[in-house]
């Protein structure tokens, strides 16, 4: 599909002082029970809060903004939600571990059915027994179609975003404003079939603002501008121990401080393991700066400028 494109302007504060306060709240003791829920409806707390605040810049004795015509504009909005979902997932069964199966086995090299549908223990892989163990943690507990094993997941989120404004009103040609804007984006899960084993990403995201306009006649203007932005991903799992990491002896991740257990996928099963492709940071640097020139001339509009961009990328990761 198409990519979006949100343009969002920020308003300048004022002469006087304006401010506002929200709070906003659901909490599953409001909620209706779904169809998984079962005996108790899902866990949920959502806030969402923050604030506006507006007016000129005073500092007692020392600055009144005023009459300098120097405003502000501070907003902060925070959310937190603590929520847990039910997750179903297609495990094997312990005769399926031991390689007793119901329906027709053949040997992947000879094509030939194994008697019984019975892998024999003698052709069991290392890798595969130390993998059983892992996923042989959990036995089946639900008859559903749309899973053999159902378990309840929380997954947290934490998100913050503040943004600042300063205007400077210079005189009837020249003005100035300044805009800064920081966010935080927390959020994780637990991986199955591990509840110790966790999975999320943190995303810190910056960017600034500058204009500076010079009125030359009412015919003449031009505008200066600078502008950063800055983003980061960063995914993370639980670390797993160097013991349990070598007796596996296939070289992956051994070298790698943080590393996850592998991510494991079986045709016909739910996949199983660490959070996959972490640790890995990648983010994105740009910043621009433009000069252009609105000219009126009777019935005609003549724009004239400049612009340079400069971006930076780096990518970080297991691979």
């Amino acid at each position: 599909g198409a990519s979006n494109q949100v343009n969002v302007s920020t308003k300048s504060g004022t002469n006087e002082f304006h401010g506002t306060a929200f709070e906003f709240l659901r909490n599953n003791a409001l909620d209706a029970r779904n169809f998984f829920d079962g005996a108790s409806i899902s866990p949920l707390r959502q806030n969402q809060y923050g604030y506006v605040l507006g007016g000129p810049v005073l500092i007692p004795k020392l600055y009144n903004g005023r009459n300098k015509k120097t405003f502000f504009l501070a907003n902060y909005e925070g959310q937190r939600v603590r929520s847990a979902g039910i997750e179903f997932f297609t495990v094997p069964t312990q005769s399926e571990l031991n390689g007793v199966f119901t329906t027709t086995i053949k040997d992947p090299l000879t094509g030939v059915a194994y008697p019984n549908a019975t892998i024999p223990h003698s052709l069991f892989s290392r890798v595969g027994t130390l993998f059983s163990k892992e996923i042989g943690t959990v036995t089946p507990n639900s008859s559903a179609a749309q899973g053999n094993y159902v378990m309840g997941n929380n997954s947290p989120v934490d998100t913050d975003q503040q943004t600042y404004r300063l205007d400077q009103y210079f005189g009837p040609k020249d003005q100035f404003f300044g805009r800064y804007t920081f966010s935080e984006y927390h959020t994780g899960s637990y991986q199955f079939p591990d509840k110790a084993s966790y999975g999320g990403a943190w995303l810190p995201s910056m960017s600034l603002q500058t204009v500076f306009t010079h009125t030359f006649s009412p015919s003449v203007v031009n505008q200066l501008r600078y502008g950063l932005l800055d983003h980061t991903e960063n995914d993370f799992g639980t670390p797993a121990s160097k013991a349990t990491l070598d007796p596996i002896a296939m070289g992956v991740y051994q070298n790698i401080p943080g590393a996850t257990y592998p991510l494991i996928t079986l045709v016909g099963y739910s996949s199983f393991g660490g959070a996959p492709f972490t640790p890995q940071s990648d983010g994105q640097t740009s910043w621009e700066v433009s000069d252009s020139m609105s000219i009126n001339k009777g019935r005609h509009t003549i724009s004239i400028g400049a612009n340079y961009r400069h971006y930076s990328l780096f990518d970080t990761n297991v691979g």
